[in-house]
């Protein structure tokens, strides 16, 4: 059986207000013409808590304890972000925010060589999202006019991971040592005793 990324399921560091709202007040600034599916959720605009850094794409677990375990006694992770630029898909531009964060790799790295994973895009590259552009032939370059340093150096602190499934379910995965190791101790149980229920 093929197996598609977007048949897994994805691992997310999610943005808290302030800078969740900043960065969908920036989206919302944006012409409406420029917009892919204006009206649409999955091609539009970022919603306000959808603003992200995916981590991991393409799990193929759809275990959160799986997740829980692996993560156990990881600290908060720390992003710094940088200036808004774009990336051309077959279909639309997406505009986004730069990343930089060590503690981002470190766990893209952790899932990817601990968790089988389709790996469509292998090379990481943290990004937040802000909208999907249309892209015009007449003008390929106009999504430049929206390239701006206005998120540059923003330090984000991330206390927990998101956990989503295809089947849509979602899990928060907490981040912090002790609480995390607490976590992971009771997914194992929970683990041990669904074997045995068999």
């Amino acid at each position: 059986m093929d197996f598609k990324a977007y048949d897994s399921s994805c691992l997310m560091a999610v943005l808290s207000n302030p800078f969740a709202a900043k960065i969908h007040a920036y989206s919302l600034a944006l012409p409406d013409a420029d917009i892919f599916e204006p009206d649409s959720e999955e091609h539009g605009r970022v919603r306000p808590d959808e603003v992200h850094a995916t981590i991991k794409f393409g799990i193929r677990t759809s275990d959160p304890d799986e997740l829980v375990e692996l993560l156990a006694g990881r600290e908060m992770a720390r992003l710094v972000l940088r200036g808004v630029t774009a990336f051309e898909n077959e279909d639309y531009t997406v505009l986004k925010v730069d990343v930089e964060s060590d503690d981002l790799t470190s766990l893209n790295t952790l899932v990817s060589s601990s968790l089988e994973c389709t790996d469509d895009h292998p090379e990481y590259h943290p990004h937040v999202t802000i909208a999907y552009l249309c892209k015009r032939d007449d003008d390929p370059d106009y999504h430049r006019k929206f390239f701006c340093d206005i998120f540059n150096g923003t330090e984000v602190w991330i206390d927990r991971l998101r956990f989503s499934t295809p089947m849509g379910d979602k899990y928060w995965i907490e981040l912090a040592g002790g609480f995390g190791k607490d976590l992971a101790r009771a997914a194992r149980l929970r683990r041990i005793a669904a074997k045995v229920m068999r």
